[in-house]
């Protein structure tokens, strides 16, 4: 068998792409760079408007719970609807706490997640008053949506923390 010479090898090269199969290319991949930016920025709108719901969720909470918490700890109020694993936690003037789940528990053995953090001497709430953010508890692995709000009338703050088991 003989090897085919240069000027063979050259002439047998890819034929030339032409313009409808540029094109097709081109179009191509423009449809899946817009697919992929419309499915980012559908799953953006969706979380921030699950996100929008649970503030809300948990600024009509607060009242309740901090009731619940304060006068009849273990005593879910039916107002609250709010999600099973959210929890409450009021953090007296003084610096005391009382943690209570506000609704029933999603596994045996659960514990609260970090809403207050020790300082001085005493409690105070882990997140800042009067604003809404995602808290990741390391020992159940899930993050909760945590809202503080400063109650004179009860002589403390109320902490509640609904997870985002509907979010994520």
């Amino acid at each position: 068998m003989a090897t085919p010479s240069v000027r063979q090898r050259l002439t047998k090269r890819r034929p030339a792409r032409t313009l409808r199969l540029r094109l097709l290319a081109i179009l191509l991949a423009t449809l899946v760079v817009g697919v992929a930016a419309i499915d980012v920025a559908t799953v953006s709108a969706l979380r921030s408007f699950l996100l929008s719901r649970v503030d809300a969720t948990l600024a009509a909470a607060i009242v309740p719970a901090a009731n619940d918490v304060v006068l009849h700890p273990g005593q879910f109020d039916a107002r609250l609807s709010l999600p099973p694993g959210s929890w409450g936690t009021f953090v007296y003037a003084n610096g005391s706490t009382v943690t209570a789940p506000l609704s029933p528990v999603l596994y045996v053995g659960e514990q609260a997640p970090p809403l207050t953090r020790y300082e001085q001497g005493r409690y105070l709430p882990a997140v800042p008053l009067g604003r809404p953010v995602t808290v990741h508890d390391p020992l159940s692995d899930l993050a909760y949506r945590v809202l503080a709000v400063s109650l004179p009338e009860l002589g403390g703050t109320m902490v509640v923390a609904e997870p985002l088991t509907s979010v994520d």
